[in-house]
């Protein structure tokens, strides 16, 4: 009698749909959302293999990484936000943003900036390769330079957006958004109930550690 060999869950999975659903599911098959840093090497990697049509090249990908806001112009870069993980359907939000409650923003432990220094880092225009490798949002974002300057130096890109949003009303929280088709925008506005979010899902146990150099 043969045994029937269970095939193993592929590593990363694209998940499509509201961004607010899409997390949910997610969680619950045990896997965690890809962070922008995990985004950076599983492209590098795809190009290395010969393909540039891979998951991690998917329009409005959401990542697990975060930005919140502060109505003072104050904000904070949140890598893998265990609030997203959290966000369900009874969340308030806020203009398609996750609205904090009060004193929650003064909590994350988090690396701040101030406005003046996040509109410098940011400016909401395209940026040249030359700028971008220096930048220190785009950095914080990569969390190695090395990785950063590998991954803004693959052939399909040109000039790129790093887009942010006004202060808001009250403090909220939005995932970082990547959208690599043309050139590409990383984005810290988006609406988290938006139809054509995708999300990878990475199993826990799966090395993201790529040869870079």
């Amino acid at each position: 009698m043969k045994t029937k060999v269970k095939n193993s869950p592929a590593p990363y999975k694209n998940f499509n749909g509201k961004f607010i659903d899409t997390i949910y599911q997610v969680i619950c098959e045990g896997r965690l959302p890809l962070s922008v840093e995990g985004v950076m090497r599983r492209g590098i990697d795809a190009i290395a293999g010969g393909g540039n049509d891979d998951i991690s090249f998917a329009k409005n990908l959401f990542t697990g990484d975060a930005i919140a806001y502060h109505p003072d112009g104050r904000a904070k870069l949140v890598l893998d936000a265990g609030r997203l993980r959290r966000l369900s359907s009874k969340d308030r939000l806020s203009n398609g943003s996750l609205a904090l409650n009060n004193g929650s923003f003064e909590m994350l432990d988090a690396q701040e900036l101030s406005r003046e220094q996040l509109e410098a880092y940011a400016p909401n225009k395209t940026l040249r390769f030359e700028e971008a490798i220096f930048n220190p949002l785009l950095a914080s974002l990569a969390r190695n330079p090395r990785l950063l300057v590998s991954y803004l130096d693959l052939p399909m890109f040109g000039d790129i957006g790093v887009y942010i949003c006004p202060p808001p009303e009250r403090a909220i929280m939005v995932p970082w958004m990547l959208n690599t088709k043309g050139k590409l925008a990383v984005v810290g506005f988006n609406d988290i109930e938006s139809e054509n979010s995708n999300v990878i899902g990475v199993l826990p146990n799966t090395l993201e550690h790529i040869a870079f150099v």
